[in-house]
């Protein structure tokens, strides 16, 4: 018992010893994160999907998200190949979560029908199903 207590208190005092010859810095301000850059943050334009996910995880109030994810659209989608667009069109909805919309959606689709123009008039030509009715093309690739 009496050697347990000698250990601590050796313990007590060499932590004691190892405290104080760190340098007391008490103006220093710690290191902060970088701020996350938004859409409105920078003039060049680019498609990167793990920013667009970002700012839907990272925004909690609802109407901010939806707001940054049309400012981002508007502002990168003409940057992004259709796969890219595509990509975006698929998760959005789990990256939004309530955020997404509607409009959201039709801004997305919007620019893939812009990358591929071709298959989007194809896509909005008439035909007929097996029965003669007229119906929307299917585009298949």
């Amino acid at each position: 018992m009496i050697i347990r207590s000698i250990f601590f208190v050796l313990f007590l005092v060499f932590q004691s010893l190892c405290l104080a010859q760190k340098p007391d810095q008490p103006n220093q301000v710690p290191p902060q994160a970088s701020k996350p850059s938004t859409a409105s943050d920078t003039k060049k334009t680019s498609c990167s999907i793990s920013e667009f996910k970002a700012l839907g995880l990272r925004e909690n109030v609802v109407q901010q998200r939806t707001k940054l994810a049309q400012e981002w659209l508007s502002k990168n989608s003409d940057s992004c190949t259709y796969d890219e667009l595509l990509a975006i069109y698929y998760n959005r909805t789990l990256w939004l979560g309530t955020a997404d919309s509607p409009h959201i959606a039709v801004m997305i689709e919007s620019a893939m029908e812009q990358k591929n123009k071709e298959n989007a008039e194809r896509m909005y030509q008439e035909g007929s199903d097996k029965d003669g009715k007229k119906v929307l093309k299917d585009v298949k690739k």
